[in-house]
C-alpha cells in the first residue's frame, strides 16, 4: 500500500527499473519553481524503505534524503548532546539551501522546566551554532504540565537570546501558554508559537504573526498522534491556510511528525508537491499578465 500512495504522488511505479526516472524527477524537485521560502520535511531523516528509490542510493541517508527535502527536525538532540563536530558533519553533508531544526535538550525544558543555569544552556547552544548557516531554528518543546509564568519565562529567555539571536519556536503544551501575559513575552523576545496538530495549547494567529518572522507547523498526527496519515484534503486545507499568511513571514516550515509507520515521509513528499504545484501556477499567471 505504501508504495502504491507514492506511486500516486509521482506517477510511477516504484520498482528497480525506474532508477533513471526517479534521479531525474528528484532534480525536477529542487528547480526554481519551489519556493525557497518553504522548508517541508520530517522530524529526523529516517527512510521508510518503500520509499528509499525516490532518495537514491548514494551518500548516507542525510546526504540522501537533503536530495529531496528541504528541511530537517533533529530530534536526537532533545534526548543527547551532540559534540560541535557532529554538527560540522552534519552542516558538510547538505546543500547550501538545506536548513536544520534542533530541538532543545529535554534537560533544559522537562527537567528543569526552563529554570537553568546559563552556563550550562550556553554550551549547549555553542554546540548547534556549529551548524553555521544551515541552523534554520532552534524548536524548544514544553512538557505538557509546564504551566506559563512570567518570571521563570523571562529569565529562560533572557539567557536564551544572550546566546543564541537567530530563529526560534516554542511548542507549549499547556493552556496558561495561550495567554495575553505569554504573548507579550513571545514578541518581546521574538519567539514564535509552533501551530502543531493535535493542539493542546490552542491559540489564535497573533502567536504567530505578531511574534516572528518564522512559522512553524508541526503535525503530529491524527488522530493517532504519531501514526495516522494526513489525507490530501487536510494538506490542501494546510496549504490554502498558510498561503493567506505567508508573506508575513521570512521563512515557512512544516514539518511532519507521525515517522511511526513511515506517514511522515510520505506526507512531506505530498505536501511538496502540492506547494511546488501552487507556485508553478502563480508563475505561469505572472508570466500570462507580463
Amino acid at each position: 500500500m505504501f508504495g502504491n500512495i507514492l506511486s500516486s504522488i509521482f506517477g510511477f511505479i516504484i520498482d528497480g527499473s525506474n532508477s533513471s526516472r526517479l534521479a531525474r524527477r528528484s532534480l525536477v524537485m529542487t528547480d526554481p519553481i519551489y519556493s525557497p521560502g518553504f522548508l517541508i520535511g520530517t522530524a529526523a531523516w529516517s527512510i521508510p524503505a518503500p520509499a528509499k528509490p525516490l532518495f537514491g542510493d548514494v551518500g548516507s541517508h542525510l546526504e540522501r534524503y537533503a536530495r529531496v527535502l528541504k528541511g530537517v527536525e533533529i530530534n536526537t538532540s532533545f534526548y543527547r548532546d551532540h559534540k560541535a563536530q557532529t554538527y560540522e558533519r552534519w552542516a558538510r553533508s547538505v546543500p547550501a539551501d538545506f536548513r536544520f531544526t534542533v530541538k532543545l535538550s529535554q534537560v533544559f525544558t522537562h527537567d528543569l522546566a526552563l529554570d537553568v543555569e546559563e552556563a550550562e544552556l550556553a554550551e549547549n547552544l555553542s554546540a548547534i551554532l556549529n551548524l553555521g548557516e544551515k541552523l534554520g531554528v532552534i524548536l524548544i518543546q514544553l512538557p505538557p504540565k509546564l504551566v506559563f509564568h512570567t518570571k521563570t519565562v523571562r529569565s529562560f529567555f533572557e539567557k536564551f537570546r544572550r546566546s543564541y539571536i537567530g530563529g526560534a519556536v516554542i511548542e507549549p503544551r499547556h493552556i496558561s501558554w495561550s495567554s495575553d501575559d505569554a504573548l507579550a513575552l513571545l514578541k518581546e523576545f521574538h519567539i514564535g508559537k509552533v501551530r502543531a496538530d493535535p493542539e493542546p495549547c490552542a491559540s489564535d494567529w497573533r502567536f504567530q504573526l505578531e511574534t516572528s518572522k518564522v512559522l512553524y507547523v508541526r503535525w503530529h498526527g491524527s488522530p493517532v498522534i504519531y501514526e495516522s496519515r494526513y489525507e490530501k484534503a487536510d494538506l490542501d486545507a494546510l496549504s490554502v491556510e498558510l498561503s493567506g499568511v505567508a508573506h508575513h513571514f521570512e521563512s515557512i516550515w512544516v514539518v511532519f511528525d507521525n515517522t511511526t509507520f513511515g506517514w511522515a515521509t510520505v506526507n512531506a513528499l505530498e505536501f511538496q508537491e502540492i506547494i511546488r504545484s501552487k507556485n508553478k501556477t502563480a508563475m505561469e499567471l505572472q508570466g500570462g499578465a507580463l
